[in-house]
């Protein structure tokens, strides 16, 4: 009986770390912004930055300078036709002036995340 319990708790574990490996994975992945931009509501200066979010669902996107978490944005993965060639931001110009940051395309990725 003893044998049958533990054979039945190490298939339960094996079940739920494969379970939890098919779990997107968090992602950080360094990033150059080139103007002063706003991301989500926060605007933030260019230079660089660490951006961390899930590679497999939509969700929110953290922006980190050095440490330090500067904004979040929530963002939907957007599939591409084929890899990103290199890292490419997109942004737009609003009515005053100013960029929002819109769209990150990460080299090597098949898929762009785009910015609410």
């Amino acid at each position: 009986m003893s044998k049958f319990v533990s054979s039945l708790i190490l298939s339960f574990a094996i079940v739920a770390m494969t379970a939890f490996v098919a779990v997107g994975q968090e992602v950080t992945k360094s990033l150059s912004l080139s103007r002063d931009t706003t991301v989500g509501a926060q605007k933030i200066s260019r230079g660089d930055y660490t951006v961390k979010f899930i590679d497999d669902k939509d969700g929110q996107i953290a922006f980190l300078k050095g440490s330090r978490e500067v904004a979040k944005a929530n963002y939907r993965l957007v599939k591409l036709t084929r890899p990103a060639p290199d890292t490419s931001v997109i942004f737009n110009v609003g009515t005053d002036g100013s960029y929002k940051l819109t769209r990150i395309e990460l080299k090597g990725e098949s898929f762009a995340l785009e910015l609410e």
